[in-house]
């Protein structure tokens, strides 16, 4: 499957307010190596600066990428580097995907669930992966505050089960036949974004159609989603949803069950989804019922069901001077000498000479520090262990005279 795009959203500034602010969203999971990933983030710097220039950006990427590991800690190096040190674009965060999702939500703003504390699941149901992550949304000085407390690396689904491809098929074999049928796209995930929100519009409808063709298949016949301008004879029809779904429930079932038994059976409180799987009401029944812990789940578990550009404008939202986010730390420097007869070693890790911007990536079990070597060479990466960590200095008794600043933090 292809590497998707990063979807781009534009949040206006406020009267007198600088502006605009972006968010950019990564996905709920991604298999590119880290060549891949830069190359795209230059290709999304691109199309950022077809607009009129951000005052500020905000990346989310998958939650996995912020458990505490060095492995995530790269890849949001990764973000830092091509986007602030390559380009010079004015990056405030790399946050969680889930905290993205939830930020988009206008129920932080109008208290709809009640005053904070409370706990929202967003769940990803992505063509590529399907992914969910815990957030705690408590009051804060600024704003609500929104902060990840668990999360799973995402699942990828069988081909047969990725909705949006399967529906893209369904609707490129209905037309088939037209002379001049439209173009899907190779990313089902974006270029059908305006069918999913129109099918979520239509999701009482199908949801009607659905449960009569359980006594009676003439329902199933009944078409729900189909591009604009097209006859209903060449939209996809309720069975064809069903038939869709179906190899996607056993791989839905299973990713919420190992969420669970990762992060813990407690409240999931409010649930929140999105992808393209998200418009299908089959899909929020099941994934409803599970976090229910049973199948009689309907209505007492609250659900929103978002679109798949939400976690984009969520990331714009945080960028909002108002809103909680996760950045690097400062940019205090720190020199090791030259000329010692062993290396520094920061725990376990080698640190050569030189000068070091020093940053810190926050996560889910602990932190890793990064020191970001001068003239641009990659970041050297310490994860920061709860309890002591050992720092060892470089002996100085064969090295000339250390220059004068070399003691400063």
């Amino acid at each position: 499957m292809p590497i998707p795009r990063p979807r781009i959203a534009v949040e206006p500034a406020g009267p007198g307010e600088p502006g605009p602010w972006t968010g950019v969203d990564l996905g709920a999971a991604y298999a590119g190596s880290d060549a891949q990933l830069a190359e795209s983030l230059r290709e999304a710097a691109i199309r950022l600066n077809g607009r009129e220039p951000a005052e500020r950006i905000v990346v989310a990427v998958p939650d996995s990428w912020l458990d505490g590991g060095v492995d995530g800690a790269r890849r949001r190096e990764v973000v830092r580097r091509a986007l602030a040190d390559e380009l010079g674009l004015p990056l405030l965060a790399v946050i969680g995907r889930s905290q993205a999702l939830v930020a988009s939500q206008a129920s932080l703003e109008d208290g709809a669930d009640g005053d904070p504390p409370y706990t929202v699941t967003a769940c990803h149901l992505d063509d590529d992966a399907l992914a969910f992550g815990r957030c705690e949304v408590t009051a804060a000085a600024a704003g609500p505050a929104i902060v990840l407390t668990g999360c799973q690396a995402g699942q990828a689904p069988p081909l047969s089960a990725s909705f949006g491809a399967v529906m893209a098929t369904a609707l490129r074999t209905r037309l088939a036949d037209d002379p001049a049928p439209a173009d899907i796209g190779a990313d089902a995930a974006d270029s059908m974004a305006g069918l999913f929100a129109e099918l979520g519009a239509r999701r009482e409808r199908l949801r009607a159609a659905l449960s009569a063709g359980a006594s009676n298949a003439v329902f199933f016949t009944v078409p729900v989603l189909g591009l604009p301008g097209t006859p209903p004879a060449q939209w996809v029809t309720a069975g064809e949803i069903k038939a869709g779904f179906d190899p996607l429930a056993a791989a839905l079932t299973s990713a919420v069950r190992t969420f669970r038994s990762e992060v813990g059976p407690s409240a999931c409180g409010r649930l929140v989804l999105t992808g393209p799987a998200a418009a299908n009401p089959l899909a929020v029944e099941l994934v409803r019922a599970e976090f229910a812990g049973r199948a009689d789940a309907a209505g007492s578990v609250p659900v929103t069901v978002a679109d798949v550009l939400a976690p984009a404008r969520g990331a714009a939202r945080v960028a909002l001077p108002t809103s909680c986010y996760l950045r690097p730390a400062g940019t205090a420097t720190v020199l090791v000498p030259e000329g010692s007869s062993s290396p520094a070693r920061l725990g376990d890790t080698a640190v050569p000479a030189g000068s070091y911007r020093v940053g810190l990536w926050p996560g889910l079990t602990g932190a890793v520090l990064a020191l970001l070597p001068a003239g641009g060479a990659p970041a050297i990466l310490v994860a920061l262990p709860t309890g002591e960590i050992a720092v060892t200095t470089p002996s100085l008794e064969a090295a000339s005279a250390p220059p004068a600043d070399s003691g400063r933090n």
